[in-house]
């Protein structure tokens, strides 16, 4: 970013103090009497207003568009699907089910356990680290992910991996979702741009928030305005969780795009005794739904039975997360 400042404008330093506190690189000159600062790093986080306010600078050049249409500009996006809303002005979401769907019966009987829940969640294709890991039960899970949501009426979501199968996926759910490891599949993203399904699209393993940002962008520039932002750790150094929850981003999200987010709790920590208190921080630091892994035999999973509540767990944590609703003001 390069901003110029109007001919015989020495005072700027409340301008470098704001730069400074972003930890932006700065490089100052000067040429015919104008003052002219280069700014290296997330300029992203420059608020254009800030800069509006003052009459002191004669223009602003951004090097690159970063991902201007899904930037906040004043107003938030509410995602509507069938009955429900996400988003800043809608009721919190509660996305929830087993990791990865591994019969008709078991999925009916953990959803007809849960006392409320918007979003039927059940992973049909999971790509793992070991090829040797229950990799889903592929498009035959989706049917029953299908089947159990039209029996129960709730709306159902799973993870795309492969781009031929987007057909099938929007004939049979309602919500698509891109894993973290597709996060930066950028020819995926363009092909989902292209769908009428919303997409949620989660963080990736170690995305910045721009980087994560610019491949929402990718969707939204090929037609399909509806993305759901996810919020699912990021690997640090840190060992004793699975990943890192990054409550700060969600915060920070809302400052900087109008997309909606939520926050999945199960994957960051991988822990099922660290899930209800990361629900109600989320729910607290700004997120619009929750992702959580959720099943009525837990010992049974084929896959992350440690960070995976039961439907006991999960009712109890409802009314927990109805109190924290009410004390941010949010619809429950």
């Amino acid at each position: 970013m390069i901003i110029v400042f109007k001919k015989g404008v020495t005072e700027i330093e409340q301008f470098l103090m704001y730069f400074k506190n972003l930890s932006l690189d700065i490089f100052q000159t000067e040429l015919d009497n104008q003052i002219i600062i280069k700014l290296v790093g997330n300029t992203f986080m420059v608020d254009d207003n800030f800069l509006a306010s003052f009459k002191d600078i004669e223009k602003v050049i951004r090097l690159d568009k970063t991902y201007d249409l899904v930037k906040y500009k004043g107003e938030y996006l509410n995602i509507k699907i069938k009955d429900i809303s996400i988003g800043n002005d809608s009721k919190f979401c509660l996305i929830a089910g087993p990791c990865a769907i591994d019969s008709y019966d078991s999925l009916l009987e953990t959803t007809t356990n849960m006392n409320r829940v918007d979003v039927i969640r059940g992973g049909a294709f999971k790509p793992r680290k070991s090829p040797y890991s229950f990799q889903g039960l592929g498009l035959e899970g989706i049917k029953i992910l299908n089947q159990v949501g039209k029996k129960t009426n709730h709306l159902v979501i799973s993870e795309i991996i492969n781009e031929s199968d987007l057909k099938y996926f929007e004939e049979n759910v309602d919500i698509i979702q891109v894993g973290a490891r597709n996060m930066d599949n950028y020819q995926l993203l363009k092909v989902l741009g292209k769908s009428s399904k919303p997409i949620l699209l989660k963080r990736g393993l170690s995305a910045s928030i721009e980087e994560w940002l610019l491949a929402a962008e990718y969707i939204v520039k090929n037609g399909n305005k509806n993305v759901i932002l996810c919020e699912r750790g990021i690997r640090t150094f840190e060992t004793s969780t699975r990943n890192t929850l990054d409550l700060s981003a969600v915060s920070l999200i809302k400052k900087l795009s109008n997309l909606p987010i939520v926050v999945d709790p199960s994957h960051a920590t991988g822990r099922y005794d660290l899930v209800e208190q990361m629900t109600l921080a989320a729910i607290a630091a700004g997120a619009d739904g929750i992702v959580l892994e959720v099943s009525q035999d837990v010992e049974g999973l084929k896959s992350d039975g440690s960070q995976t509540i039961s439907c006991k767990r999960y009712n109890n944590l409802l009314t927990k997360i109805k109190k924290v609703c009410e004390a941010v003001e949010r619809d429950f």
